[in-house]
């Protein structure tokens, strides 16, 4: 006899559903991503200062120079993507917490190398009556503010060379991506159609930036701005559409192969003369590798996980910044040792140079800019509050 209260029959099972297939847009660290970000900012880095040339190779710093400046796309690419990733499924975006985060994220280590550009300068000009670049009132306020690059050439407005990108990111910060996210909202999500249309228009855009037509005055934009609006919104884009497919994709490994050896056929004399149809392919390779290097679970985010990589990521947005200051106080370090004014053209001056960028950005990360930007995090929003880093939002400049 069944006791009172209890039944011989189990209770029924709810239905629960089904887990969902791949996740088009994984939780996980982007391994590969980040990654992109170390080989893109070690290639900036060997262009600007010029450790092919003083190895021998003069051939590789002819492509080193036409690659670099693709690179820069590559991290403006980086930047919309990661925006969109970050934000995809967020209904309301605390915009306090976001301008904190970038904030915290560029503008210390920004300030601190642009400073040590200054201190040389001033040093120098007491000594032999030169500087790296002139010092006007307007162009410190610009550059203290970070809007050097809205209003003219970025490269030569910069007092740190490289950080023309950093102004340009800051105005997508302000403008761009709240215009972005205004217009299509944060699920935003494109058919094929609207995605290969978006990727050449901006490959266009930006190979107009390459290209000089003098004959033409459409009155836009300075192009540095043009460039970074074209790379973020392809990058904006990117991820909507990848939202509306299945990531197991068979292509990815082969997207991934065919964007490198795209940007391997660039060391080719026709490419590297940077014509107009050679840029437009180039930044389509980016968004193809892009695209491909997203899932940590297929082979090139595999490929790109390992810890060299992943190393090279971490003190990318340190390399890029301190590598032009660290060159200029190696220079000034060696007319002090030696009279011999051959020696910065030889390779002990170029792997000296090498170890010593690599050496101070490695302290730079780990003693600097991630210990700052926690304790900026803290000081400003609270312990409490959770900001998301965006990984892969740094960006890199080049000449």
């Amino acid at each position: 006899m069944p006791r009172v209260g209890f039944s011989r029959e189990p209770p029924p099972i709810a239905d629960t559903p089904k887990p969902p297939a791949i996740a088009v847009i994984p939780s996980q660290h982007i391994a590969g991503h980040h990654a992109l970000r170390g080989i893109a900012a070690v290639a900036v880095a060997v262009m600007h200062l010029q450790l092919a040339s003083r190895l021998g190779a003069e051939w590789l710093q002819v492509h080193l120079t036409f690659l670099a400046n693709q690179a820069v796309d590559l991290f403006f690419i980086l930047s919309g993507f990661i925006f969109a990733y970050i934000y995809s499924e967020r209904s309301q975006i605390n915009w306090r917490e976001f301008y904190v985060a970038r904030f915290a994220r560029i503008y210390p280590l920004y300030l601190l190398s642009m400073g040590l550009v200054i201190g040389l300068d001033v040093v120098t000009y007491l000594r032999y009556g030169a500087v790296y670049r002139s010092l006007s009132p307007l162009r410190l306020l610009t550059n203290v503010l970070g809007i050097q690059a809205w209003f003219g050439h970025g490269t030569s407005e910069s007092i740190n060379l490289p950080s023309w990108s950093v102004s340009v990111e800051i105005f997508l910060y302000i403008l761009a991506f709240p215009m972005l996210v205004r217009l299509f909202g944060t699920s935003f999500r494109p058919r094929l159609t609207s995605l290969s249309a978006v990727l050449l228009t901006s490959a266009c855009v930006t190979a107009w930036c390459y290209v000089s037509y003098p004959e033409i005055d459409l009155h836009l934009p300075p192009r540095p701005l043009l460039r970074g609006v074209a790379g973020f919104v392809s990058g904006f884009v990117l991820c909507g559409w990848l939202r509306n497919r299945s990531w197991a994709s068979p292509f990815s490994g082969a997207a991934f192969c065919v964007g490198c050896l795209l940007v391997v056929l660039t060391a080719h004399p026709y490419f590297s003369s940077g014509s107009f149809l050679c840029n437009i392919v180039l930044f389509l390779a980016m968004n193809l590798i892009v695209y491909a290097s997203f899932s940590n679970h297929l082979l090139p985010g595999k490929l790109l996980s390992g810890n060299l990589f992943q190393f090279l990521g971490a003190i990318s947005y340190s390399l890029y910044l301190w590598h032009i200051p660290v060159e200029l106080s190696v220079r000034r370090v060696m007319k002090l040792l030696t009279e011999n004014p051959f020696i910065e053209e030889t390779p002990m001056f170029a792997w000296f140079l090498l170890f010593s960028v690599m050496t101070v950005s490695s302290v730079s990360y780990y003693c600097v800019e991630d210990p700052l930007r926690r304790k900026i995090r803290r000081c400003l929003v609270g312990r409490n509050s959770v900001i998301r880093d965006l990984t892969g939002s740094m960006v890199t400049g080049v000449k």
